[in-house]
């Protein structure tokens, strides 16, 4: 089960988008959860970002569970040791995502923000489900370095990554591969 919850409330549209999308892609169940604010304390007050990795610990410990994955929409900016900013951070261990939308609403009209957003769900689940950054640009596992990155990617998993998720067992359905 992956459980997506809507933080620093991000609209409704966005989390049904989301539900929806990853409903046609994995054969699990997907559910919407809770709404909920960050506590202040997990931003960065030299740069106004979130200190991601505190974030995905600390919603890990409060709302994970061995029996779900959760996914956390995050109304804002954030940032890990060694990166300016980061769209979004996942661990397997933790079994735990987060996207954060503010870099990806950039010169964005409401369809663009959707698809970005929904790209960067798409690779940070895949991180959860054991893949690592792929060298095929138009993969969703390919690192995004910048909204042109991105932007260029799909939201599909390539025919490696695919394999790969098939063989660990995920429900990865077809609608999920990119065919090239």
């Amino acid at each position: 089960m992956i459980e997506v919850m809507s933080l620093n409330n991000p609209l409704d549209s966005l989390i049904d988008y989301i539900v929806d999308a990853l409903q046609k892609a994995f054969g699990i169940k997907i559910v919407k959860g809770i709404s909920l604010y960050l506590p202040e304390g997990f931003i960065d007050l030299s740069r106004l970002q979130y200190r991601g990795s505190e974030v995905l610990r600390w919603m890990s410990e409060s709302y994970g569970g061995k029996d779900r994955i959760f996914l956390g929409i995050v109304e804002g900016d954030a940032y890990v040791e060694g990166l300016d900013f980061i769209f979004g951070i996942a661990s397997p261990a933790l079994k735990t995502a987060l996207v954060f939308t503010s870099r990806l609403r950039y010169l964005a009209d409401e369809k663009l923000f959707l698809e970005r957003v929904l790209k960067e769900v798409m690779h940070e689940v895949g991180h959860v489900f054991g893949l690592s950054h792929c060298p095929n640009r138009r993969c969703v596992m390919s690192f995004s370095n910048s909204i042109l990155d991105v932007d260029r990617k799909s939201r599909r998993y390539c025919l490696n990554c695919f394999r790969k998720l098939r063989n660990l067992g995920i429900k990865v359905r077809d609608d999920a591969l990119l065919r090239e």
